[in-house]
């Protein structure tokens, strides 16, 4: 880690919200685990939607 770094800055939105990113992480492997996810195809598709949305 750089010497200066501050976890106070709003630029380290990551660090503040680690525990609500690893839940978040945890939850998405343990249904990728039950095989809840999107199939490849699904997936693919929404991606296009929210690019498609964002221009």
């Amino acid at each position: 880690m750089p010497t200066n770094f501050d976890p106070a800055t709003e630029d380290d939105w990551l660090f503040r919200n680690r525990d609500a990113v690893n839940a978040a992480l945890d939850q998405s492997f343990a249904q990728a685990k039950r095989s809840e996810g999107y199939a490849p195809e699904e997936f693919q598709a929404i991606l296009d939607r929210h690019r498609a949305a964002r221009n």
